[in-house]
């Protein structure tokens, strides 16, 4: 019995050892889930937890602020569809329709996703919303155990990013408009960065012969080889430089007078941007021809009069000096003043 009862004591002991090792474990754990609960919980990255049967397991407080909805409105999808109408920007037609097809490619399918772009658009307000969507599907032993997305409001960021490409098509359009070439050349890239429709004009319309390609984003452009040298010139002496007239020919076949400047703008990354702008001089250099033609023509008519007229004078004066040094002394003043 006395064995027997130091054998209990012993045993409740250690019985009593691993239960406060497991309660400082439980502890611990409790404190690791909180610690963790409260990280998820104030990230600005929205995030949800699906189980395998699709059913949302765990959603963070940034889902709920991000959509506008509370955890049990979120239960339910038919309350997002209910609030919002949803447009797909990086895929499909971009249709509500594609969003129940999205839905099924990835989530039913088990496939991760990535870098989606939704367009929420509030039905009571009608003020946008993007958000972008990551997943990420977790097998355990080939079973979908649960499905991780992400959601991240890119609101601003995309908003801004529309703002900006409104403003370079708007700036597009007003160089467009204008009659005056211009572009932008990068170097020693030999990229053009920018090209108005008139300046890509006076290029296209240019002889094909003695070409170098410059090579740009959408699509490649050629450029006079004396041009190009300019811009080589331009770009090592940091000057700007004037072709004054530069001659071209339009789509009719016509010659053009263009006044070409060149002007070199150093970037930070000591890069060098050539800024090419030129305007129409075609009027005032054939007037400049014509005056020259007409002053040529006024040149050649008196060469040709004078010529004329020298022969008969010189005879016509030669005789009149023979006339006073033979008959000198029978010319009357009446005669002479004749």
């Amino acid at each position: 019995m006395k064995d027997e009862r130091e054998k209990f004591l012993e045993l409740s002991t250690e019985l009593n050892t691993k239960c406060n090792i497991i309660e400082i474990l439980r502890n611990k754990e409790k404190e690791h889930l909180m610690y963790l609960k409260d990280v998820i919980n104030n990230i600005s990255e929205g995030i949800v937890v699906f189980d395998s049967n699709e059913k949302i397991s765990l959603c963070n407080k940034a889902v709920s602020k991000i959509l506008g909805l509370t955890v049990l409105e979120l239960v339910n999808k038919l309350r997002l569809f209910e609030k919002y109408y949803i447009y797909l920007e990086n895929y499909g037609r971009g249709s509500q329709e594609d969003a129940v097809e999205l839905y099924n490619k990835y989530m039913k399918n088990k496939k991760p996703m990535k870098n989606i772009v939704l367009k929420l658009r509030e039905k009571s307000s009608l003020n946008d919303k993007y958000l972008e969507l990551n997943s990420n599907p977790i097998i355990k032993n080939n079973e979908l155990a649960y499905t991780i997305l992400t959601i991240k409001d890119v609101t601003e960021k995309r908003v801004h990013r529309i703002n900006s490409q409104k403003q370079a098509k708007f700036v597009k359009n007003v160089v467009d408009t204008v009659e005056v070439p211009i572009a932008v050349v990068e170097y020693p890239k030999m990229k053009y960065k920018l090209t108005n429709k008139k300046y890509e004009q006076i290029i296209r319309c240019q002889s094909k012969s003695n070409k170098t390609l410059i090579f740009d984003s959408k699509k490649p452009k050629y450029i006079n080889y004396n041009l190009c040298k300019i811009l080589q010139g331009t770009a090592c002496n940091y000057k700007t430089y004037t072709v004054n007239p530069y001659s071209t020919k339009d789509k009719n076949g016509s010659e053009r007078f263009y006044k070409l400047k060149f002007i070199p703008y150093k970037n930070n990354d000591n890069s060098i941007n050539i800024h090419i702008h030129g305007s129409d001089i075609t009027e005032e250099v054939n007037h400049n021809i014509e005056l020259e033609k007409v002053t040529k023509l006024k040149d050649e008519f008196f060469t040709i009069i004078s010529h004329e007229l020298r022969t008969p004078l010189t005879i016509i004066y030669s005789s009149i000096q023979l006339a006073y040094d033979v008959y000198k002394d029978e010319i009357t003043p009446n005669m002479g003043k004749t």
